[in-house]
């Protein structure tokens, strides 16, 4: 197999996330990270697509003057605007003497479910995911190449999103100078990341992907992610609110609710954690009025949180899964939990260069595609491997010319002559 260096692209509602990585030994290390403002989607819509292309492409061109090369391809992630399902079986046709099943047979079914389901009005279909194979009658979720059958069935999920969205967004990204190599949801890509899909087998995981402008609500349920839904607040609400309070600016009061308020205390500090200059006059803010400035977005926000998942709940034992923008927010768990009365976590990756919470999703596409190479039948990389693994030689040359022991070792060798 051909070297796995990928990266996952994410166009968030206010900002650009950029990850490139690679597969080693089945295990991701991150080459680069990069972040870069974008105010080109609003109102859950492309309202500047060269506002966005050019945010692409300044987080592109940061990625290749680290890593001395260009990105060619990128896995892209779709926000979850109208999205809906539909869930069909096929029956697989083997062709081959043996009627051993082939990658060709899984994507000839895979094709064909697309054919056969009745697309939305104004949606296109975003991808295929095949959720169980029924092998001569018996369900496995372990995709049966090269396995010897007489009969083959896949039963999968077919998701859709809004047509002009994704189309508006795809173009954004071409624009920028790349093409895209495979899309995915992003509600998906966090089930992959955070396996989702594992927990739900026993429960209803909900999932809420707190962005800056929205909150999406995905549902996964019996190992699959069967719904979705939209709320209309995220954290720019609290943002707003301390920002109109105090003239911060939008960015500061971003990090100051992020880092400098703890939601869950019972007793918070009226000690400075912030000084300012307002024109001639020196300003401070404490933790106590940074969180009674925000309080009441906070709860406008968990009420519609409980309002929108209190059925899930009461149908069943369910776990709540907080990620992105709001799962920075210290003690946001613990405050939910207590007003929806039920089990909440935040969510973040593990993986070295990544831990943010906001990179949830961007980390994510890795393993979405990763899990797709099987039945592609094909392995495409997001830069020139080639190239990338002469630059690496090199530089690994240049380093070892640069440690204390082969500078020692020169010295003592020039000494002796």
């Amino acid at each position: 197999m051909s070297k796995q260096i990928y990266a996952g692209l994410e166009v968030a509602d206010h900002e650009v996330r950029l990850i490139v990585g690679e597969f080693y030994n089945t295990r991701l290390n991150i080459l680069k990270v990069e972040r870069v403002d974008c105010d080109g989607v609003k109102a859950e819509r492309i309202s500047d697509k060269t506002a966005v292309s050019e945010s692409i492409k300044l987080a592109l061109a940061n990625v290749e003057k680290n890593l001395g090369i260009p990105v060619k391809k990128v896995i892209l992630s779709i926000p979850g605007v109208n999205v809906s399902r539909a869930h069909i079986k096929e029956k697989v046709a083997l062709n081959s003497v043996n009627k051993q099943a082939t990658y060709h047979d899984i994507r000839r079914a895979m094709s064909a479910a697309m054919r056969h389901v009745n697309v939305p009005k104004n949606c296109e279909i975003v991808q295929v995911s095949c959720v169980k194979y029924y092998c001569n009658g018996i369900s496995t979720r372990r995709c049966p190449i090269d396995e010897t059958l007489d009969d083959l069935s896949i039963l999968m999920d077919v998701y859709f999103a809004d047509r002009n969205f994704m189309y508006d967004l795809v173009s954004s990204v071409e624009n920028a100078g790349v093409s895209v190599m495979s899309i995915f949801l992003d509600g998906y890509a966090i089930g992959k990341e955070a396996a989702l899909f594992e927990q739900s087998m026993d429960k209803y995981i909900i999932l809420l992907d707190g962005q800056y402008h929205t909150t999406r609500l995905s549902l996964f349920s019996d190992g699959r992610l069967v719904n979705f839904m939209t709320l209309p607040l995220g954290l720019e609400s609290m943002v707003e609110a301390l920002d109109q309070r105090y003239h911060l600016g939008s960015k500061a009061a971003t990090r100051l609710i992020k880092y400098n308020v703890r939601l869950n205390a019972e007793l918070r500090s009226n000690q400075t954690c912030y000084v300012w200059a307002d024109g001639d006059t020196t300003r401070t803010i404490s933790e106590k009025a940074i969180f009674e400035c925000i309080e009441t977005p906070l709860k406008q926000w968990l009420e519609m949180v409980k309002k929108s998942i209190d059925p899930i709940l009461s149908a069943g034992k369910a776990v709540v899964i907080i990620s992105n923008d709001m799962a920075e927010l210290q003690g946001i768990s613990d405050c939910l939990s207590d007003t929806v009365v039920s089990e909440v976590k935040t969510y973040a990756p593990e993986t070295l260069g990544i831990r943010n919470p906001s990179l949830t999703t961007a980390a994510g596409l890795f393993y979405a595609y990763k899990d797709l190479l099987e039945i592609n039948g094909r392995n495409d990389a997001s830069v020139d491997v080639n190239t990338f693994a002469r630059l690496v030689d090199i530089r690994s040359d240049e380093f070892k010319e640069m440690t204390i022991t082969n500078k020692l070792r020169n010295a003592l060798l020039q000494g002796k002559k």
